[in-house]
């Protein structure tokens, strides 16, 4: 997987850092695959953001009246 720079930094944030502080090296193996998950699952709940924001005016910034 080709992380972006954004999405790697996020990974390093998290995972570097924890990677450090466990003995347990199956404990951060878990760690980066449940951020690298969410960071694959980002995409599709950002397109689905943006298709709830282009029908509901709440969201869009539009006056409900």
């Amino acid at each position: 997987m080709t992380l972006s720079p954004g999405q790697q930094t996020v990974v390093d944030t998290f995972v570097v850092p924890v990677k450090a502080l466990m003995d347990t090296p199956q404990i951060a193996d878990n760690i980066q695959r449940g951020v690298n998950t969410f960071m694959e699952a980002v995409p599709t709940l950002v397109k689905a953001l943006d298709a709830v924001a282009k029908v509901h005016p709440f969201i869009n910034g539009e006056k409900m009246l």
